[in-house]
């Protein structure tokens, strides 16, 4: 049976780490403390003995920086993310709309981004769309302040690139308002922009289950103010979880769509791309069956965008 030593409740970031610093392995951070509780039920926390708790840190917030990116606590629940404007529309749609997705509610309500992200396991929605999103993980010890790409967080299953005395204190989302104006050019008269949309889908056996799929996408789309002009993806990033040991990008659906109008022929077309690896299995689904759902998972999560796109108010 589970049965740390004790719990502690530091008021302050340096009060935190300076814990981490001393424990090590043997202490766990906790914040809504829903995937601690599983890990300790299956009997995967013998070695820790201390907890600290991180819910007096003031790292529950969701706001847009000076920088013009989105910053995000670590210990923000899934509910918050759900309900927050800045998380619902642009470029981090797909960030609410997979916190929304999280069931059931009790589990949304408690769970964080922080949490969610640092226990490393690659069939939870969060990592994913993080992926997606080309998020930023802020990570704070006793030696200072440092910053990990996402494309560099996730190592292996359960493994992260966090260090045992790092603590999450915040992700940062690039351009939070969903758009960013490129220095104008004159193409036939016309300046041109590029705006951000995205999009999350999950397949599962449930709503209340783990995904057997699932696939967050990210297009930037360069808009331009004359409709004579199709829309190009300037850039895009395609991510997938549940296939194997951690969430991946499908560099080569990017490369297709990169340059390429986004109609219904081009989504069609990057959808079919043949899966050229083999999905790890689980207890729900074959690899057969996964490579399947990647394509009808990508399918739809690019149509969802489609739609987000065409419906978006047009640039004046």
């Amino acid at each position: 049976m589970f049965n740390p030593i004790e719990l502690r409740k530091p008021s302050t970031l340096l009060e935190a780490v300076s814990d981490l610093a001393t424990y090590g392995f043997d202490a766990r951070i906790i914040a809504g403390n829903t995937a601690l509780y599983e890990l300790a039920a299956q009997g995967g926390l013998d070695d820790v003995h201390i907890l600290i708790d991180s819910s007096r840190l003031g790292l529950d917030y969701i706001r847009s920086g000076t920088d013009g990116r989105l910053h995000v606590g670590a210990t923000t629940t899934f509910s918050q993310l759900a309900k927050n404007k800045h998380c619902l529309q642009g470029r981090n749609a797909a960030l609410g709309e997979a916190a929304s997705r999280i069931s059931p509610p009790q589990i949304r309500n408690m769970g964080t981004i922080g949490g969610s992200i640092s226990i490393g396991l690659p069939f939870l929605d969060m990592p994913v769309t993080l992926l997606a999103l080309d998020a930023e993980i802020n990570v704070m010890s006793k030696d200072g302040r440092k910053t990990i790409k996402i494309d560099d967080f996730f190592v292996d299953y359960f493994t992260t690139a966090l260090n045992p005395e790092d603590l999450i204190t915040e992700i940062v989302f690039p351009e939070e308002d969903g758009s960013s104006e490129k220095k104008e050019e004159e193409r036939g008269g016309n300046s041109q922009r590029s705006v951000g949309f995205s999009a999350f889908i999950k397949i599962g056996r449930t709503t209340v289950d783990f995904a057997v799929i699932n696939c967050a996408v990210c297009l930037e789309i360069e808009r331009h103010e004359s409709k004579s002009k199709s829309p190009l993806v300037e850039k895009a990033r395609v991510a997938l979880g549940c296939v194997g040991n951690k969430p991946i990008r499908r560099r080569d659906i990017e490369a297709l769509l990169e340059n390429s109008e986004l109609n219904r022929a081009t989504i069609e077309s990057a959808a079919l791309l043949p899966v050229d690896f083999e999905p790890s299995p689980s207890i729900h689904a074959s690899p057969s069956y996964k490579k399947k759902m990647i394509t009808v998972s990508v399918r739809e999560a690019l149509y969802t965008l489609l739609d987000r796109m065409n419906s978006a108010t047009p640039i004046s």
